[in-house]
């Protein structure tokens, strides 16, 4: 189906110049390329806090993304949809506050039909991922987008003293979608973004290794490598935008940290993938 206005997005309210000169992307775009942000941006901190959405909206305007990647939005659900609805449409979500927007436009369309998520169990519960195939009726090109947000590893901050497979609800997160990644680019292009908490990790436990085939991981067995080749593209603290393709593909890298943005926990990342010469 083609993206569906839905209804028409509130009017943003812009923040004080030194602001909106730190988050532009004065960068150019190939016409044929698609822009895609991803955020963990902290609903909690963002729910009820007119100061905090404001930063959001402003954000959200200035880096003009034609997809966005959300995560931990479910306190602020209701504030973020007041000013994404209209621009954008809500291509997939999870009951824990995993989003994937789309720019309300002809040039995208998601099957909802090709959409749907999956669980990612932790020490603190489930974490689901989602993920949303969309054509780019521009260059006629396949796009197969997927969010994480993946468990806290079981060693950080001394949570255990065994370290041999402090991550594995990482890894089996992951493996439980692997396949259907390495399916999905045989047909297009695939792209994962997120919070990936990659922080650390012992040998042999790095998914971002494993997706970019520089690694292993070991706690799952048959699921020990990959041959799908991912470009970890661009990446802040644990937010990372990773692709398949040549890597000259992703261009215009921008990020911001936590305290670059004024609240939340972690930062956001954005990058430009160009579509014209996948094939």
């Amino acid at each position: 189906m083609n993206i569906i206005v839905k209804n028409s997005v509130r009017r943003l309210s812009f923040l004080a110049p030194v602001v909106l000169f730190a988050v532009m992307n004065v960068e150019t775009t190939h016409a044929d390329s698609v822009k895609i942000l991803a955020w963990n941006i902290t609903g909690a901190q963002v729910s009820g806090n007119a100061i905090n959405l404001d930063i959001a909206s402003t954000i959200f305007s200035q880096e003009d993304a034609d997809i966005i990647l959300l995560s931990e939005t479910r306190r602020a659900g209701s504030d973020l949809a007041g000013v994404l609805d209209g621009t954008y449409t809500l291509a997939a979500a999870s009951g824990d506050g995993q989003d994937i927007w789309v720019r309300n436009t002809e040039r995208f369309s998601v099957d909802e039909d090709s959409t749907g998520s999956w669980s990612v169990s932790g020490g603190r519960g489930t974490q689901d991922g989602v993920w949303a195939e969309l054509v780019d009726d521009q260059s006629d090109q396949r796009l197969f987008l997927y969010n994480v947000h993946l468990p806290i590893p079981a060693n950080f901050r001394n949570r255990e003293t065994d370290l041999e497979f402090n991550n594995a609800p990482q890894q089996q997160g992951i493996c439980d979608i692997i396949a259907q990644m390495e399916a999905d680019a045989d047909n297009g292009i695939v792209i994962i973004g997120g919070d990936f908490n990659d922080v650390g990790l012992a040998e042999n436990e790095s998914v971002i290794d494993y997706l970019t085939g520089t690694g292993v991981i070991a706690a799952v067995p048959g699921c020990s490598s990959t041959d799908i080749a991912m470009t970890d593209a661009v990446n802040v603290d644990v937010s990372h935008i990773l692709g398949t393709g040549d890597a000259d593909l992703y261009s215009n890298a921008n990020k911001m940290t936590a305290a670059e943005v004024g609240f939340g926990q972690h930062g956001y990342v954005m990058i430009s993938v160009a579509l014209s010469d996948i094939r």
